[in-house]
């Protein structure tokens, strides 16, 4: 038996659904493997407030991995790389690849320094070590060259090409700008769902669960439905208008906001196929994109639930963040799809009818 009730919000005039009391042992998966875990810094790991030297200690293990072919922190479990990431010192690349300079180590050893004091403190710094390195390889390599003409060794001419590649990798990191990802300060528009099952159940109801889901962390704020109605207006549309993407990026530039959110639920055989895509609503450019697959019409609930967690992450909230503000949404809402489906048309007409419209109470 699935509940569905509901309390009044921060005005006393909005419904909101009523969430689940969980253990917050139970938020996290300490033994589960996360491949993203490898990449992040000790101050990331700690959940301590990231700067951009956090983005350089992350390139620091991208060049270690490019210049040995491993990554700097490895382990069986998330708790064994944060372990490392916090305590270990990466293995000598030198002794993992006798071809590269010491120069270049000392670079990945300053990007992976565990106290950022001591770390790369601008890009700039980075770029300008890099720039002399390959000077000074350039130079080396043509003495070389002239030095063993006569006998055509390679060995230098593949570390030297090597070297090229990696310097050019990173230099072109620092020097090219990356898309913007969201902050705690902007508010994303959710657009409707593209439902092409043919099944109603989850007409408004994936949105209102995703509202549910991204509402958990602390770092996201969704755009409220009654601006959404307000902005609607101004745009000369009914409050009830659906929300497509073209429509809800309109919503997005209006209200200033930064990006807005569309989800799309197939069916592929037995399965649902879900996805979810931030787009920045003032340039068009896709910011993060997931996917999940559902193998029952029951499971499609948590599945968004999961599909919107790794949304949140790739959008820069920390990992360590996503674990901990993770109810299932069976959990945090109902595992009734019915049940859900009852609650958003209550909701939708509360908002158009006011408090006397529908009792929001069902029992499927």
């Amino acid at each position: 038996m699935a509940k569905v009730s509901t309390t009044k919000g921060a005005t006393g005039n909005e419904p909101t659904l009523a969430t689940a009391e969980v253990d917050p042992d139970h938020l996290t998966s300490p033994g589960q493997a996360v491949g993203t875990v490898a990449y992040m810094s000790p101050e990331q790991a700690r959940a301590k407030d990231l700067d951009a030297r956090t983005d350089l200690f992350s390139m620091g293990a991208v060049l270690y991995e490019m210049a040995s072919g491993k990554i700097p922190f490895n382990g069986e479990s998330t708790a064994v790389i944060f372990e490392a990431i916090l305590n270990r010192t990466p293995a000598s690349l030198l002794q993992l690849n006798h071809n590269i300079p010491s120069d270049l180590e000392r670079i990945i050893n300053k990007c992976l320094e565990k106290n950022r004091n001591l770390r790369y403190q601008h890009a700039s710094d980075i770029k300008t070590d890099l720039q002399r390195l390959k000077r000074d390889t350039e130079s080396q390599k043509l003495a070389t060259a002239l030095r063993l003409a006569p006998r055509r060794r390679k060995a230098p001419w593949i570390a030297g090409a090597f070297i090229f590649m990696v310097v050019g990798v990173l230099v072109g990191y620092l020097l090219f700008p990356h898309p913007n990802k969201l902050s705690e300060k902007d508010a994303i528009v959710l657009a409707d769902f593209n439902n092409s099952t043919g099944d109603p159940v989850f007409d408004s109801t994936l949105k209102t669960a995703l509202v549910v889901s991204l509402r958990q962390s602390p770092f996201l704020n969704v755009f409220p439905d009654n601006k959404v109605n307000q902005t609607l207006k101004l745009m000369q549309r009914p409050s009830d208008a659906k929300l497509t993407p073209d429509v809800a990026r309109e919503v997005c530039q209006r209200a200033r906001s930064k990006a807005y959110v569309d989800g799309t639920i197939g069916t592929l055989g037995s399965e649902y196929v879900l996805s979810l895509k931030a787009v920045n609503c003032q340039t068009g450019d896709t910011l993060a994109q997931k996917q999940g697959v559902a193998s029952s019409r029951e499971s499609v609930l948590n599945t968004l639930g999961e599909t919107a967690s790794k949304l949140r992450e790739e959008l820069g909230e920390s990992l360590i963040s996503v674990q901990k503000f993770d109810i299932p949404l069976s959990e945090a809402t109902t595992s009734s799809l019915e049940a859900l489906k009852a609650y958003s048309l209550g909701e939708k007409a509360f908002r158009e009818k006011g408090p006397d419209a529908t009792s929001l109470s069902t029992r499927p």
